[in-house]
């Protein structure tokens, strides 16, 4: 064990923390937390991809994207294409779950990129596009971006290669 640990940790904060995007934090994401109000009467409100969000949505479009990462691990895909696939996940995730509204045409591009590795990746995307969460950030995210859900909701994958 390190001897950095031998002493009490005592870290104080003064009234506030601004941060922009995702904090890691002991290796987990915290999204944005809005905090108003005074001492008793407090309120939190969690966004996701710009829109007010539940934990309990938030959970639900976390394991999607599980799912997602799953599916593709479970690819046959060689090592450059699998690595490739995850760099595109993780941008994907961040796309998605990040406090501010995305950019939708980044969010369309590096859908269809996943999209096109396999029937059963692309399946599973149009899971997470069916999710009423992400029809609330892409109906924000731009045209482009709820075009693309749109056609994806009608169930047609073929859309992942236009």
């Amino acid at each position: 064990m390190s001897d950095d640990f031998n002493y009490p940790l005592n870290i104080h904060i003064g009234n506030s923390i601004n941060a922009g995007g995702s904090v890691m934090i002991g290796g987990q994401n915290v999204y944005s937390v809005t905090q108003a109000g005074g001492d008793l009467n407090q309120s939190n409100h969690l966004y996701v991809g710009g829109v007010k969000a539940t934990p309990e949505q938030l959970h639900s479009l976390q394991k999607k994207l599980s799912t997602l990462e799953k599916t593709i691990q479970d690819e046959p895909l060689t090592p450059e294409l699998l690595q490739g696939a995850m760099a595109t996940l993780g941008e994907f995730k961040a796309q998605l779950t990040t406090s501010r509204k995305p950019d939708g045409n980044k969010l369309v591009d590096l859908a269809k990129k996943l999209g096109r590795l396999s029937p059963a990746i692309a399946g599973t995307l149009i899971s997470i596009f069916a999710d009423p969460l992400v029809g609330q950030i892409v109906s924000m995210a731009g045209e482009a971006a709820f075009s693309f859900y749109e056609r994806l909701r009608a169930r047609r994958p073929e859309y992942f290669n236009r």
